[in-house]
């Protein structure tokens, strides 16, 4: 399996892709509040893919992760005591982080969290940072599990009825 930055004739693809994590997820237990074909979408695939922030994992030709990378936290970051002072533009961020379901707990999300991490690296970052629905135990488990700290609980902005604030994690990288 291996990450490739994905271009937008990409983008169907990997909306389909999160079409069906979505569907799993609305018929099972749907952490992370996705709305089908609205979020994530192949129409946030193709604006993500059209600046060069989509990425998908991909084994035999076929998607089997999906995430976006990029220097916006899409809400309030700055409302948040951080355990590192960093300024945007100097973290990465990773967002709308999945992988197949069939393919839960077989190494995709840390194929691709590594990925994140020395992306953010190379880029010469100061730390990545992420957001979750509180109630998304896996995904706050997984995080915590590959050293991320828990930063608070926070509302972002956002304007979400259904989620009023977000769980912080943030993995500070030594320069």
């Amino acid at each position: 399996m291996k990450v490739i930055q994905c271009s937008p004739t990409m983008a169907k693809e990997v909306g389909k892709f999160y079409d069906e994590v979505t569907l799993y997820l609305t018929n099972h237990t749907n952490y992370p509040k996705w709305r089908y074909r609205c979020y994530p979408s192949e129409q946030s695939a193709l604006q993500a893919s059209q600046s060069g922030t989509q990425f998908a994992c991909v084994e035999n030709g076929r998607i089997i992760g999906a995430f976006v990378l990029n220097t916006d936290p899409q809400g309030d970051y700055d409302a948040v005591k951080w355990g590192k002072e960093v300024e945007q533009g100097n973290y990465l961020v990773i967002h709308s982080f999945a992988t197949h379901p069939t393919l839960y707990r077989k190494g995709v999300g840390s194929v691709m969290l590594d990925f994140c991490l020395q992306q953010a690296q190379q880029r010469k970052m100061q730390a990545v940072r992420l957001d979750v629905v509180p109630t998304n135990y896996p995904a706050r488990n997984f995080y915590l599990k590959h050293g991320f700290t828990f930063v608070g609980e926070a509302d972002l902005n956002r304007n979400f009825d259904d989620i009023p604030t977000f769980c912080l994690y943030e993995l500070n990288l030594d320069r």
